[in-house]
């Protein structure tokens, strides 16, 4: 339904009022670990936990975890959010 879909257009942390979508470029280390030739940035990953934080803490909107997509292109980023977000 349009109402589900357009629930965070009001957000009040939005940069850019009606488009639901937010772009950080934050500077960090790529890193990986011996056992995986796979990326992981832990800067990023610490912005992205604190994001969905402050989204599904917000009293303007009553969201779960099955409302929010993340998108990363690196395996191991993904298995190290799944764990911060835990």
């Amino acid at each position: 339904p349009a109402a589900q879909t357009d629930e965070l257009i009001g957000w009040s942390e939005l940069p850019c009022k009606g488009v639901p979508l937010l772009f950080y470029g934050l500077v960090g280390q790529q890193l990986n670990e011996v056992d995986s030739p796979s990326f992981f940035n832990p800067t990023e990953a610490a912005k992205i936990v604190a994001l969905v934080q402050r989204l599904l803490a917000s009293p303007e909107h009553r969201l779960s975890t099955n409302d929010i997509g993340v998108l990363t292109i690196f395996r191991k980023q993904v298995l190290k959010l799944r764990k911060l977000l835990r």
